[in-house]
């Protein structure tokens, strides 16, 4: 059971209330979908209201997996996943391309030449194509990542060479993200959609 979570369920809303009142709504949240799912596991979903909450219920998946606590968290992920992990690289692109109105310049200059018009269409995969933007959307995502904290990484079939080192396989290594997406000899610019396109010639 992760802290937070042990933390959320213990705090009274009353509580939440006076000393996070930011997350209160977000606590009576979780209490809703613990509620909703009290009663609700093994029941098959209806086809025509099937959602991914409710195909966590069906009967088809093991016991141990389809728990109220399970259904919780599975929740809180999807409400973060759709509202802070878009939200977050929008506004850091925002705040530095205001900053800096060359590198706003550039980027609409690569719009307009993709649209024209108000009335001109676009497709997502075309947009995927425009270098510059692309360079902007992954430069946000590289300064909008998530908790720092130590994540596991193992390859389990071939060896993984980290500059001098040979790690074998099998090994586990652990990676701390916030390092390795802020190291300076990386990323010379706090913020330069340049360095994540490499070649781009605007």
């Amino acid at each position: 059971m992760s802290i937070f979570r042990a933390l959320s369920q213990a705090t009274p809303l009353w509580l939440a209330r006076r000393i996070l009142p930011n997350l209160e709504g977000l606590l009576r949240f979780q209490s809703l979908l613990y509620q909703r799912s009290v009663g609700d596991t093994g029941k098959s979903p209806v086809p025509s209201d099937k959602t991914i909450l409710s195909s966590l219920g069906d009967a088809s998946v093991p016991p141990e997996e389809r728990t109220p606590e399970r259904f919780q968290d599975e929740g809180v992920q999807l409400l973060i996943a759709g509202t802070e992990a878009t939200a977050r690289p929008t506004a850091i692109a925002l705040f530095h391309l205001s900053k800096d109105r060359t590198r706003l310049s550039k980027l609409r200059s690569e719009l307009k030449r993709a649209m024209p018009s108000e009335r001109s269409s676009i497709t997502p995969n075309e947009l995927m194509k425009l270098p510059y933007l692309s360079g902007v959307a992954n430069e946000a995502l590289r300064l909008a990542h998530g908790p720092i904290g130590r994540m596991p990484r193992i390859a389990p079939a071939e060896a993984v060479r980290c500059k001098n080192h040979l790690i074998p396989p099998g090994v586990c290594r652990i990676l701390i993200e916030g390092l390795n997406l802020h190291a300076d000899h990386h990323i010379p610019d706090p913020y330069e959609p340049i360095c994540v396109l490499r070649t781009y010639e605007p």
